[in-house]
């Protein structure tokens, strides 16, 4: 029956893909002049637009690194986590559904990372560990009025605010839009997804220990534009811990200057509120917190330069008392960095600034606080080959919360980067030094808290696109 079942469940996977493909022989490129999210463009034929495309991604890793702390000392037990290394495949297929010109469905999966020696491709029971990976990332419907100057969002994405410093979360959420000239108003209502069981069923299921978060903002000038403003506010309210709520009002501003060769960027945002219970005496605790960012694209024929500059603010050496200063950070800025920030690349989970603070729900709160400066300088020969060298340094401001050290590393990293012209096929081979400091191993150690010997390693990942 086994054996039964498995032919069942394969001729089945290869019909639904074959209808699929059918309902859409050809999908449009980027240089077609439309979005993934725009209907298909009338190449004069007469036959009727496609009403369903298709777009996938399909990554392959390889990564090796010497250690996944900062020391050395060959443990006593657990001897096999003295490296890190995986290879694994990872697939993001996507399908749109053009329900009207103006109106869409969407769904993107992603299966893996799944790693070759430990998830099995013949493995047909759920429950077992080496199952393949399923995640279903985007389930959305969008649509636009006829007019273009109102639209919503409703269902399941990544959900960033325009910092991306405080929201960057895959999750449920709506969104309405309204447009007037070159400006336009946002507003954003969801729920983060948090680990209170409140019961499977649907009947048994409330709003009583729910992470909810919406926004509201304004933007001045158009995408394009060579002067774009957008501010506004976002309010978390977090119920997960019984007794125990955080409220946070956090107004935000992004600045946007761009020229043909220079993109500037800043980002200013702050958290002000409550969390009850969250003092040593069991009062209320006040909210107040900052963060910044200054972020920089230049393009002068091959050579780009990016850099970053990014501030958390700390809180002070007495956890528990009145105030807390320290930042709640969603893990996502601009940097470009692979360690001392997330890799964008591919996100390998070790990124230091989500190590050094303390998570909370959906939040990490960085109590030691963070200033980071990095640069990317790349050089483009011909429309292939791209080499690039990231260095990045990045410290605690609030020593007292990191074992009384300061400095929490820094990074260099060599990119040989090759790339498809016509942007289908992305070859990285990487190769990458951290020298931590005393702050990081405070956060990252499990053993010897002072311990900083030096972290490295390499990857290489293979990225080919379907539009």
């Amino acid at each position: 029956m086994r054996g039964v079942d498995a032919m069942f469940q394969r001729i089945s996977s290869v019909a639904l893909a074959l209808a699929l493909l059918g309902l859409s022989p050809a999908t449009a490129t980027a240089a077609d002049g439309w979005s993934e999210a725009s209907p298909a463009p009338d190449d004069g034929s007469g036959a009727p637009p496609r009403r369903v495309t298709l777009d996938a991604d399909l990554l392959t890793l390889g990564l090796l690194f010497n250690d996944d702390d900062f020391d050395r000392t060959k443990p006593a037990y657990n001897r096999e986590r003295q490296h890190v290394g995986a290879v694994g495949t990872l697939l993001r297929p996507g399908i749109t559904f053009h329900v009207l010109p103006t109106l869409r469905i969407r769904y993107q999966a992603e299966v893996g990372l799944n790693v070759w020696s430990r998830n099995n491709a013949d493995q047909l029971d759920p429950t077992a560990d080496d199952i393949f990976l399923l995640l279903h990332r985007q389930v959305y419907a969008e649509g636009d009025a006829p007019c273009g100057k109102v639209g919503f969002k409703a269902g399941f994405d990544r959900w960033t605010d325009p910092t991306s410093l405080m929201m960057a979360h895959w999750t449920g959420a709506a969104r309405f839009r309204a447009g007037w000239g070159t400006g336009g108003l946002q507003l954003t209502a969801g729920l983060l997804p948090d680990a209170t069981y409140e019961g499977w069923d649907i009947g048994e299921n409330n709003f009583t220990h729910d992470t909810f978060f919406g926004s509201g903002g304004l933007a001045a000038g158009a995408p394009d534009a060579p002067v774009r403003f957008d501010g506004g506010a976002q309010v978390l309210a977090d119920g997960a811990e019984a007794m125990r709520s955080l409220v946070l009002v956090a107004p935000y501003a992004h600045l946007d200057l761009s020229t043909d060769k220079v993109r500037i960027q800043l980002d200013l945002i702050g958290q002000l509120g409550s969390h009850t219970d969250a003092t040593g005496d069991g009062t209320r605790q006040r909210q107040l917190a900052l963060a910044a960012q200054l972020h920089g694209d230049e393009h002068f024929g091959p050579v780009t330069l990016n850099w970053n500059v990014l501030m958390l603010s700390p809180d002070d050496a007495e956890e528990g008392n009145g105030v807390n200063h320290g930042f709640r950070y969603s893990g996502l800025s601009r940097s470009r960095t692979l360690w001392l920030s997330e890799n964008e690349l591919f996100d390998t989970w070790n990124n230091l600034d989500e190590a050094i603070g303390t998570r909370e729900n959906s939040h990490f709160l960085t109590r030691m606080g963070l200033l980071q400066v990095d640069a990317r300088f790349a050089y483009r020969i011909g429309q292939v080959f791209e080499p690039a060298v990231i260095v990045g340094a990045a410290g605690a401001l609030a020593p007292a919360n990191a074992l009384g050290k300061r400095t929490i590393g820094v990074e260099a990293d060599l990119d040989l980067g090759f790339h498809h012209p016509e942007g289908v096929l992305d070859l990285h081979a990487i190769a990458s030094v951290l020298v931590p400091g005393g702050a990081a191993a405070a956060a990252v150690n499990r053993v010897d808290r002072d311990a900083t010997d030096v972290q490295f390693g390499g990857m290489v990942l293979l990225d080919v696109r379907f539009r």
